[in-house]
């Protein structure tokens, strides 16, 4: 009875409230706290790679001219030592070759490897702005994640790192010079064939920089980068049991899966579709999934590249301590949190069913059944590795399409009984490999 009149005591939930509410600060404490401390680890995380990417490529860079220098000093021992024994025609020859003297010639190689740097230096330092013009002029309805695609096109790119390299040789080279170092005609003639090569490569570059935004070409380079983060994930990486680095690389697949859906829908123009550039597309989307398909069994069950998924059970689908701690709590039934092993499937397969949507309206039984004949080499895939719900999920769709797609017959019409019997064909010829594969496990 005192208990109860304990209850009814003011000062009883005053006091209940108040250790409440410290309670509760005090656990928002500790999780910005704990927050604070996983971004400074994360970060410190990046850092350490990034630090590891720039040492690599000036280690690179130093062991290149190193190695130049060193070929050229023992080559020149070599001759000095063994002139007598050569013919008199090389001799002749070596002799005719135009060579530096030093020191008369030292302040024109100089100039040289100065006007080589220089030059290299400023290409380097337009070419992004250059870029960038380009992509916000030419480009600029298109979004902006798609733009900027055009700075991590694998020529590109490659351009670039050509540029960076040269311009550390040369700068590298000025150094050994200055420490006493003289280079001969190997070292000179290198940068030369090196800068000639950038110079000319800028102009085949700029010749096809507005052909980088064709659909096609654009997944191709997300299609790249994807790979690499599902390879970043699997035991295989030298990071693959770091919960930042899975969480940094699930962050950019995220991202990509995004540029997938917003490239797939620069083939359609209103109810218009540019065929091959769309196929190639569907293509492409479907070997990301097979990729993935194939590294999944690499990736940890724990591992933070599988996003987590709650779901909440009833009342009576949980067990006695579950619901004795919801009624004393006066609260729902608590939900649960698991890692969603489905998730990239599902992202794909979201994509592939607003593309159906929009196959149906178009109402080209033409591209409709090329799109179903690309989903056959994934399902025997799935047949093989009884992936059942996968299989399940992408037949569901690819028969939402031909349902959906199926021309009303007029008067008996030959062209569209055709188109029915093209459709009907292909949905069941996915659905055969499927039960075909796996029949034969």
């Amino acid at each position: 009875m005192n208990s109860y009149k304990l209850y009814d005591k003011k000062i009883f939930w005053i006091i209940r409230e108040k250790k409440r509410q410290i309670k509760l600060r005090f656990n928002i404490f500790k999780f910005q706290t704990t927050q604070k401390f996983d971004f400074e680890k994360e970060n410190l995380s990046y850092s350490r790679f990034y630090l590891f990417a720039f040492l690599k490529n000036i280690t690179r860079a130093i062991i290149y001219v190193v190695f130049l220098f060193t070929v050229e000093y023992f080559t020149q021992l070599l001759y000095n030592k063994n002139a007598s024994a050569l013919p008199i025609e090389v001799i002749k020859i070596i002799t005719l070759l135009p060579k530096p003297s030093y020191p008369d010639s030292n302040d024109s190689v100089i100039q040289f490897i100065s006007l080589i740097a220089s030059v290299s230096g400023v290409l380097l330092a337009l070419f992004y702005p250059i870029l960038a013009t380009i992509a916000s002029t030419g480009y600029a309805k298109v979004n902006s994640s798609i733009r900027n695609l055009i700075f991590i096109e694998p020529v590109t790119q490659n351009y670039l790192r050509k540029l960076a390299f040269l311009t550390s040789y040369s700068i590298l080279t000025l150094l050994l010079i200055t420490f006493g170092y003289t280079p001969g005609n190997l070292v000179l003639l290198v940068l030369l064939f090196l800068s000639l090569i950038s110079l000319f490569s800028l102009l085949r570059l700029g010749a096809g920089v507005y052909n980088l935004f064709e659909p096609d070409t654009l997944l191709n380079i997300v299609d790249k980068e994807i790979r690499e983060d599902i390879k970043n994930v699997t035991i295989k990486s030298a990071y693959w049991n770091n919960p930042n680095f899975q969480n940094h690389f699930r962050g950019k697949a995220e991202r990509n899966i995004d540029k997938i859906r917003l490239i797939i829908e620069l083939s359609f123009d209103a109810v218009l579709i540019n065929k091959q550039s769309f196929l190639n597309t569907i293509s492409q989307t479907y070997s990301i999934l097979n990729y993935y398909s194939l590294q999944k069994n690499g990736i940890p069950v724990k591992s933070k590249w599988f996003k987590n998924k709650e779901y909440h059970k009833s009342f009576f689908e949980t067990n006695n301590h579950i619901r004795q701690a919801s009624i004393n709590s006066r609260t729902y039934v608590q939900s649960l949190t698991n890692a969603n092993l489905l998730w990239f499937e599902e992202e794909i397969f979201e994509i592939l069913n607003e593309l159906g949507k929009k196959l149906i309206i178009t109402s080209n039984y033409e591209i409709t059944s090329d799109y179903l004949s690309k989903s056959i080499n994934t399902l025997k895939y799935y047949g093989y590795n009884f992936e059942f719900r996968l299989a399940d999920k992408l037949l569901i769709e690819n028969l939402l399409v031909t349902e959906n797609s199926l021309l009303e017959i007029k008067n008996n019409s030959y062209k569209e009984s055709k188109a029915n019997l093209v459709l009907a064909e292909n949905f069941t010829r996915s659905l055969g490999n499927f039960q075909i594969s796996f029949s034969m496990q």
